[in-house]
C-alpha cells in the first residue's frame, strides 16, 4: 500500500505535479529572457561621440549572456517537459495494461480457459511463457488452439 500525504494525493502523483511546475516554470522563464534580451542589451548601451554626434552603442555582452541563458534554461525545460511526457505515457501504458490483464485473468477464470501447447499438447495457464511438460516457449503465433479443460 503506498503512503498518501494529507490531501490524500499519491507521493508519485505529488512528484509528478512538481516536475511537471519545474520544467513548466523553466520553460517560461526561458522564454522571458529571450524576449526581454534585446531590451536589456540597447538599456545598458553606451553613449559614443562620433564626428556626427552621439551615438547610442548597444551592449553586446549582456545581449549575448541573456539570450545564452534564456535558450539553455528554454532547452533545459524542454528536456524535462519530455521526461514528465514519458512518464505520464508510461503511467497510462502500464495502467492500460492492468485493465487487460486484469479482463483476461477474470475471463479465464469465469470460462476455466486453458492454452494448449504448440508441441506436446498439454493444456496451460494463458499467462505461461513456457509449456511446464515440454519446455517449449510459448508466444501468439506458436499458440494452439484455445479450449476448456
Amino acid at each position: 500500500m503506498q503512503e498518501e500525504n494529507n490531501l490524500g494525493i499519491p507521493p508519485e502523483d505529488l512528484e509528478l505535479a512538481r516536475r511537471r511546475t519545474e520544467a513548466f516554470a523553466l520553460m517560461i522563464i526561458g522564454a522571458i529572457l529571450c524576449i526581454v534580451g534585446p531590451f536589456l542589451c540597447m538599456a545598458t548601451g553606451y553613449e559614443e561621440q562620433t564626428a556626427c554626434g552621439p551615438r547610442r552603442e548597444p551592449n553586446w555582452g549582456v545581449f549575448a549572456v541573456v539570450e545564452i541563458l534564456g535558450f539553455s534554461l528554454l532547452a533545459y525545460g524542454d528536456y524535462l517537459w519530455g521526461k514528465v511526457k514519458h512518464i505520464t505515457w508510461t503511467k497510462q501504458a502500464i495502467r492500460e495494461y492492468e485493465t487487460q490483464k486484469m479482463r483476461i485473468g477474470k475471463e479465464t477464470y469465469e470460462t476455466g480457459q486453458k492454452i494448449k501447447c504448440y508441441k506436446c499438447g498439454k493444456f496451460i495457464s494463458p499467462s505461461s511463457k513456457f509449456c511446464p511438460e515440454c519446455g517449449a516457449k510459448l508466444n501468439e503465433e506458436s499458440l494452439g488452439g484455445s479450449s476448456k479443460e
